[in-house]
């Protein structure tokens, strides 16, 4: 019992703290992140444009700006395609780790589903060891 109250007081306590520091980056904290995305990985405008920011705070201790980002296509995140940055409080610099795919828009994937959206169900339940779907009920053919 106590273990449990130790492990549920620390994850409170995490996202307390996580998201207390997230929120701690002003709009201009992100417009910086963004150039420096920019400058730092010579990405064009459109190649800027699929990177989404995924976490950013400012550390009190040292002014510190930290920038998580990843890549998107279409809105959808790539898989391990993630970076980061980080920036001294004079704005400099200090490291940066990126994986962001080169050249992505050449390497844009077909629209056009390889699998009807009830075979990809079936498929996954499958994979899953989940009990086949017995009918799937569209809500929306758009898309």
């Amino acid at each position: 019992m106590l273990n449990r109250i130790v492990v549920m007081t620390l994850a409170f306590v995490t996202v307390l703290f996580s998201s207390a520091y997230a929120s701690n980056a002003s709009s201009a904290d992100r417009a910086q992140a963004l150039r420096a995305i920019q400058t730092t990985l010579s990405l064009s405008a459109e190649q800027l444009s699929a990177v989404e920011i995924t976490d950013i705070y400012r550390s009190q201790h040292n002014g510190v700006l930290h920038v998580y980002f990843r890549q998107q296509l279409n809105g959808i995140s790539i898989v391990n395609a993630p970076g980061n940055l980080n920036i001294d409080r004079n704005g400099q610099l200090i490291n940066s780790y990126s994986r962001l795919l080169p050249d992505l828009s050449a390497r844009r994937p077909l629209r056009t589903p390889l699998v009807a959206a009830d075979q990809a169900v079936s498929i996954l339940a499958a994979d899953r060891q989940l009990p086949p779907a017995q009918s799937l009920q569209f809500l929306d053919r758009s898309n």
